[in-house]
């Protein structure tokens, strides 16, 4: 994808978008409704033609202002969020069906829905319509479905946004398993940036139909190219920092360069802040909720300033602690990463 845009009226759907998606490899787009992610995936199957910009595959060109291949002969398959499956057929009749399109011989067909079945472990569920099936047996079935035409890639919108918590989870064990046993390449949209993280090879943020970073999930998380990025992958907190918060609490030659700026902003992990901590910023405990695991609490400072922590043990609402910043990412300078063996970040 080449310099992609894609206006509908007065609305910008997307502007700019360029990215290079390695054979074999599996990117998820991410982002907030309305940012494009959709929009991208449907540039790429060919249901939208692009304003401006160019969409290859290999050294095919598949779309560009001028001229645009049609869906049906660019070796892309798509499984959506819905499904989409025929109600009146059964598993094998739906996933049967682009082959009867494409007019491929019976014979082939009846190989070929087999093979992929097998493949969704749905060959038992052969005979059974859609309505008998489970959420997860459905999307398996839409999965199958995209796979008998053979794609060289695999589009995925949104497919586990109708599934409950559990078979999301069961799900992306599939889709994960799946990639690893075939290889195939795979573009997948979401919202969630857990099955993002979890999912994908590289994830492409998008905000407002610009693409705001393109790289591994692990360095999403620990070198966000801004804030808006830092805020959206994973949870944390901005605090800003006065020259002499900055030189009472920061630790470090980094401490120096922020105090120096007379003012500063910096982005923390909650895992980076650690309450109980004599002689720490005070706080007070607004909200703990019990996340299994851990507690998450929101933190209230002397000025106002809100902070969000993790905590083993429950702690009371209203309650007091002292808080210290074991890192923290500096906004302002640089946007980079301040550390210290006891970072902190006071008001003032």
């Amino acid at each position: 994808m080449t310099a992609l845009a894609k206006h509908f009226g007065q609305h910008v759907a997307l502007e700019g978008l360029s990215m290079t998606i390695e054979p074999g490899e599996f990117v998820a787009l991410l982002g907030p409704s309305g940012c494009g992610k959709s929009t991208t995936l449907r540039l790429l199957a060919g249901f939208e033609t692009p304003d401006h910009g160019e969409i290859y595959l290999g050294d095919q060109r598949l779309s560009s202002a001028q001229m645009q291949v049609p869906p049906e002969q660019r070796r892309m398959g798509m499984v959506f969020q819905s499904y989409a499956l025929w109600p009146h057929l059964s598993v094998a009749g739906n996933v049967d069906y682009p082959l009867r399109v494409q007019k491929v011989a019976s014979s082939e067909r009846r190989r070929r829905v087999e093979a992929v079945l097998a493949r969704v472990d749905m060959t038992a569920m052969a005979g059974r319509y859609p309505r008998e099936l489970s959420g997860g047996q459905r999307q398996r079935v839409a999965l199958a479905r995209c796979l008998v035409s053979q794609p060289a890639v695999i589009l995925l919108d949104e497919p586990l946004a109708n599934l409950d918590r559990h078979l999301r989870a069961s799900m992306e064990d599939y889709f994960r398993d799946f990639h690893r046993e075939t290889g195939t390449t795979m573009v997948y949209v979401t919202h969630d940036q857990d099955e993002a993280m979890a999912l994908a090879d590289r994830v492409a943020v998008m905000q407002a139909g610009r693409l705001k970073q393109f790289a591994t999930p692990e360095t999403l998380y620990h070198q966000p190219v801004d804030v808006d990025v830092a805020r959206f992958i994973g949870q944390g907190s901005i605090v800003h920092l006065t020259r002499a918060a900055a030189g009472e609490w920061l630790t470090g030659s980094e401490a120096q360069r922020l105090s120096d700026q007379g003012r500063a902003r910096g982005f923390v992990r909650p895992q980076h802040v650690v309450t109980g901590v004599e002689g720490g910023l005070p706080a007070q405990v607004e909200r703990c909720i019990f996340r299994g695991e851990r507690h998450v609490l929101s933190l209230r400072l002397a000025d106002g300033q809100s902070l969000t922590a993790y905590s083993a043990a429950a702690q009371p609402s209203g309650s007091r602690t002292g808080v210290a910043i074991e890192r923290l990412w500096g906004l302002e300078a640089g946007e980079r990463e301040v550390k210290g063996a006891d970072a902190r970040a006071s008001a003032g």
